[in-house]
């Protein structure tokens, strides 16, 4: 098989070029793996920088060809491809091979963009972030088209994983979920009859509004009565489906489509409200039009957790029959269906772009256990950056805890906590902007936490566990373990005293009673107006700590900093571009963030597990 991996710049086809040699090595087979870029420079005895800046781009896409084709006269390899090799003119003629398979590795943080320190830039004359999120959208196009099929890869996982293993080995089992097939499986027919046809999916939804009539066929043709569901979406229903509900095939009924409900139909689904329609509203709606025999499915937008709580609560009362499926524009809703898993009849993975954002990718619910007890989470606003899931899921995974993402804003803490809670909430790695919230949160804290004022991990004791409950701000406890990780940081960047009293923190917010503990000589500026906080004057600083988000205002200009401490992680951080622009030592929060991540973990093997 040969195996060609395309995506962003960044996304993490190299690191995932290792991890496949040694999932390869282990199912009794060597195969080889190219980089691309390396395998030209390896021709080529220059380096791909070296090669844009005398030759062109043109000229390395010539070059990126032509190795391209050497490679694939192979029987089996797996190679990855540079973000912006032209997909489309070097297939075009080439003839289809069945024994080759494009994969798309995408990661949420596509989207916002990447910021490199050691690539060619292609077009100097912007920003380096402009240069990403200008090819952004094309490139996500041709990677569309010309993908067999897509791998979402989780946020910070740079390490062998068994899911990644099987996913790639093609061998997936005990999924209880089922996936709806999409314009992208009829396009790589071929690819999903040895791929998704041949795992252990419960059910392949076809649906009448996203498949066309052709598409259709095939896969009636393929796949068996007890495996397909058919949903109608289209006012004027297809005759296939017609003749297919004649035939006693399961199907899902939307109310959009009006109340004049066809014989036959076994779910019945709400998926939009009316104008104003409260979710109380849905329900009764929903529950109005059915009989008894009929499983109901609620699928519409669910804006707060207020109205969360109010679907869930609804399942739960009959979760043979009800199925919750709550939607966001966002995607936010993704954990609470994973929570869901093996708790309803219906639940749906997302395979490629799924048809919601809030279905979970499979390597997200592969990683949830079937009907958890309890859970842990991150907690913030936003998280789908967050690297925390893929820090710390193995350590819940012999526990049965799943790890989850769960975004919530300020506003939204006082309801979101007692309901989490309820549900099996037990540790939580706190982010911005909730530590303080957090910190008054708990009840037992530490004395660190006590003197910072802020909470970023949170715990209930191993005796609280099972006993009956009481009020949520009678049991957590909590400690600040950013200490920890800004001190692991600082000790390995080993800064002078002169560096010492020549730093600056920019931004800082909710994180400055950590940095002021290390560096008590440091000033500090207000992001928002540019200058330095109460009673401190300017200075020109040797050293940058850049503590505000990553779309910060950059600092003033006549700044020369030679080193730039940046306490996030993302990769779209302007520090990195702010750094770059003035040849300055980039330092990223990723090692800071790995050091708390750890001391994460000892607190809680400590305090929820240790007898």
């Amino acid at each position: 098989m040969k195996r060609i991996l395309i995506g962003h710049r960044g996304v993490g086809k190299s690191s995932l070029l290792q991890r496949l040699t040694i999932y390869e090595n282990l199912y009794g087979e060597t195969v080889p793996v190219y980089d691309l870029d390396r395998e030209i420079e390896k021709m080529s005895g220059a380096s791909v920088s070296e090669i844009f800046s005398v030759m062109g781009e043109a000229a390395f896409r010539k070059m990126e060809a032509k190795t391209l084709d050497l490679l694939l006269r192979q029987k089996n390899l797996v190679v990855a491809l540079g973000a912006g090799f032209p997909l489309d003119s070097f297939f075009a003629d080439r003839p289809p091979d069945k024994e080759q398979e494009i994969i798309w590795v995408r990661r949420p943080s596509d989207q916002s963009g990447r910021i490199f320190l050691n690539r060619p830039r292609l077009n100097p004359e912007i920003s380096a972030l402009s240069e990403f999120q200008l090819r952004y959208e094309e490139r996500n196009s041709v990677y569309a088209r010309k993908a067999n099929w897509i791998y979402d890869l989780p946020e910070g996982q740079s390490f062998p994983s068994e899911i990644e293993r099987d996913l790639f080995s093609n061998k997936m089992s005990g999924l209880n979920g089922g996936i709806t097939l999409l314009p992208s499986h009829g396009r790589n027919y071929e690819s999903f009859k040895s791929r998704e046809w041949r795992w252990d999916f419960d059910f392949f939804e076809l649906r009448d509004d996203l498949l066309s009539d052709e598409e259709l066929k095939k896969f009636f043709a393929l796949l068996d009565k007890n495996q397909i569901l058919i949903s109608f979406r289209k006012e004027k229903p297809s005759s296939l489906f017609l003749n297919a509900l004649k035939e006693g095939f399961r199907a899902d009924w939307s109310l959009e489509l009006g109340s004049k409900i066809p014989e036959g139909i076994s779910i019945l689904s709400v998926h939009e409200r009316a104008p104003e329609e409260t979710l109380p509203n849905v329900i009764n709606r929903l529950e109005a039009q059915a009989h008894s025999s009929q499983i109901l499915k609620l699928a519409v937008e669910i804006f707060s957790f207020s109205e969360l709580e109010i679907g869930l609560h609804w399942q739960a009362l009959d979760p043979a029959r009800r199925n919750f499926l709550p939607r966001s524009k966002t995607g936010r809703w993704s954990w609470v269906r994973l929570w869901l898993k093996d708790r309803q009849f219906l639940n749906f993975i997302r395979q490629g772009d799924g048809s919601a954002l809030d279905q979970p990718t499979l390597t997200e619910w592969l990683s949830t256990p079937n009907k958890p007890n309890f859970f842990a989470a991150v907690l913030g606003s936003p998280v789908s950056h967050s690297y925390s899931p893929a820090e710390h899921c193995e350590f819940f995974r012999p526990h049965d805890f799943p790890f989850f993402s769960i975004n919530i804003s300020e506003a939204e803490w006082s309801f979101a906590l007692p309901l989490l809670e309820k549900l099996g909430l037990r540790a939580a790695a706190v982010t911005a902007p909730l530590k303080k919230l957090a910190f008054q949160l708990c009840k037992n804290k530490s004395q660190l936490a006590e003197e910072l004022g802020a909470v970023n991990t949170l715990w209930l004791k191993r005796s609280a566990l099972g006993q009956e409950e009481r009020k949520f701000d009678q049991k957590w406890s909590g400690e600040n373990t950013d200490f920890i990780g800004f001190k692991s940081l600082l000790e390995t960047m080993e800064l002078s005293d002169e560096q010492k009293n020549s730093t600056v923190i920019w931004g800082g917010g909710g994180t400055l009673p950590v940095l002021k503990r290390f560096l008590p000589t440091a000033q500090t500026y207000s992001i928002r107006s540019g200058e330095p906080r109460t009673g401190q004057r300017a200075i020109f600083p040797q050293v940058l700590i850049w503590a505000g988000p990553p779309s910060a205002n950059l600092p003033p200009n006549e700044w020369r900093p030679e080193l730039i401490i940046d306490l996030n992680y993302r990769e779209d951080s302007l520090a990195k571009e702010y750094g770059q622009r003035l040849g300055a030592r980039y330092i990223s929060g990723l090692p800071m963030f790995k050091a708390q991540a750890q001391a994460q973990q000892e607190i809680w093997q400590s305090e929820l597990w240790q007898e």
